[in-house]
C-alpha cells in the first residue's frame, strides 16, 4: 500500500507552514473538485491532510470583450497594431481559507460567459494564492490557438496563479471598436461542461485595456 502524500502528525493534521509556492500549487490541484465545479473537496484524513495552517486562496472572475483594433495603438514588436484586443472587468472575487477540512464550492456571477457561446464576450476564472492580483499580474496577452486541437492561452505575470480557465468568444473577427458584431453569427451550442472547440483562426496577440 502506497504511503501517504500528506500524513498528518499527532494533532491530526498536515504541516506546512513552511511550504514553497511549489508544495502549495501542488496540494491545491490535487485538492480541486474532480466534478468540474469551481471549488476544492474535504482531503481524506491521514492520506492528503487536512493541513495544519490554512491557505489564503483569491478566487476571482473577469469579463473579456474582445474589440477590433481599428483604435488600438501601434505597440507591437513590428511596430503594427494587433488584429484584435481586449478589456478585462473584474466580475466576482471570493476569498477562501483552505485546509481542506470541508468542500468548498465557487459559485460564478450572475452573467458570467461559461457554455453560452457569445462572439464578442468572453470570460477568464483563475484561483490564485496571497492578496488580490495587482495589476501588472494580470494578462498582458491572450494568444489564439491556430485549429481544434490548440485551444486559446493567458498569460499571467505571476507563479501565484495555481489555475485559470479561459472561456472565448466565438466569432471575434465580427467585433467592432466597441466590441459589438457587426454582423450576425451561427455559433453552435454547447451543453454546460463542454470543452468548447476554439474556431480556426490564425495564431494572433490580443493586448489589453485593463477596466
Amino acid at each position: 500500500m502506497p504511503s501517504p502524500p500528506y500524513p498528518v502528525n499527532a494533532d491530526g493534521c498536515h504541516p506546512d507552514e513552511d511550504w514553497t509556492q511549489r508544495q502549495i500549487a501542488a496540494w491545491l490541484v490535487q485538492e480541486e473538485n474532480p466534478t468540474g465545479a469551481l471549488g476544492f473537496v474535504r482531503s481524506t484524513a491521514g492520506f492528503n491532510g487536512p493541513l495544519c495552517a490554512p491557505i489564503t486562496v483569491q478566487v476571482q472572475f473577469w469579463r473579456l470583450t474582445y474589440r477590433s483594433a481599428a483604435d488600438a495603438r501601434a505597440d507591437g514588436p513590428t511596430g503594427s497594431a494587433p488584429d484584435y484586443y481586449f478589456t478585462m472587468a473584474a466580475m466576482k472575487r471570493v476569498r477562501l481559507r483552505v485546509d481542506g477540512r470541508r468542500d468548498v464550492v465557487v459559485t460564478p456571477p450572475k452573467g458570467y460567459y461559461s457554455s453560452h457561446p457569445s462572439p464578442c464576450v468572453g470570460g477568464l476564472v483563475a484561483y490564485y494564492t496571497g492578496g488580490p492580483l495587482t495589476e501588472k499580474e494580470l494578462p498582458s496577452r491572450i494568444v489564439k490557438g491556430d485549429s481544434l486541437l490548440t485551444f486559446d492561452s493567458e498569460n499571467f505575470h505571476t507563479n501565484r496563479v495555481i489555475d485559470s480557465k479561459l472561456n472565448s468568444p466565438t466569432d471575434p473577427a465580427v467585433c467592432d471598436a466597441d466590441g459589438k458584431p457587426t454582423k450576425p453569427t451561427s455559433a453552435p451550442s454547447f451543453p454546460a461542461g463542454a470543452l468548447v472547440p476554439t474556431p480556426s483562426y490564425p495564431s494572433i496577440q490580443l493586448n489589453p485595456s485593463h477596466t
